[in-house]
């Protein structure tokens, strides 16, 4: 929403972005979420340059693989259970979830077996329902990865957030930007529809 007095945004772009940069500028430290951003490749995180780790930042978190070397980006269960993130963020490819994806059941299969890894039960992301599914396709266009950090900001801060619609801005987003509304489905998550 916006106050009446207030000039309306030059683009969903502009918008979004203030949005976002609003609600996770309020945040103090300790409420940030630690996110552990896992590639299509099991086990294998980003490095600190990367576009998913900004993608990250922009959504007012931190990158639990910040600090790793760009060597070192295979990790396991160990390292992750002891990095203990509040957001996991998995990326999957188009026969998961994506352009022309109709049913979200191969993305529940997924979100299970990440799930059932060895002492991810255990992780504060899981106890607390704040596991993300993303399709590969939102890191290929500003608007898409702007819609990206929308859904991880509101995983990571669900009260922060709980107003907006996330398929709606990706709408909005993409219609924008390309003319069209992409039809699939793009994003699975614990708390449900985000």
């Amino acid at each position: 929403g916006r106050s009446e007095d207030a000039a309306a945004a030059d683009s969903a772009m502009t918008y979004y972005e203030v949005l976002l940069q609003d609600r996770t500028s309020s945040l103090f430290e300790c409420q940030r979420q630690n996110v552990y951003w896992e590639t299509k490749r099991e086990h294998i995180t980003v490095f600190k340059d990367s576009a998913e780790h900004d993608l990250i930042l922009g959504a007012g978190a931190y990158d639990v693989s910040a600090r790793l070397l760009e060597a070192n980006l295979h990790v396991d269960d160990g390292w992750i259970g002891r990095k203990n993130p509040g957001v996991i963020v998995k990326v999957t490819d188009r026969s998961v979830l994506g352009t022309g994806a109709a049913s979200d059941g191969p993305a529940k299969t997924a979100y299970a077996a990440l799930l059932a890894r060895d002492g991810w039960a255990a992780m504060d992301a899981v106890r607390n329902r704040r596991v993300l599914l993303l399709s590969e396709e939102l890191l290929v266009a500003p608007h898409l990865q702007l819609a990206a950090m929308l859904m991880i900001a509101k995983t990571a801060y669900p009260d922060q957030f709980a107003e907006i619609s996330v398929d709606h801005a990706l709408e909005m987003l993409a219609e924008e930007a390309t003319g069209s509304i992409p039809a699939g489905i793009f994003y699975y998550s614990s708390q449900g529809g985000l």
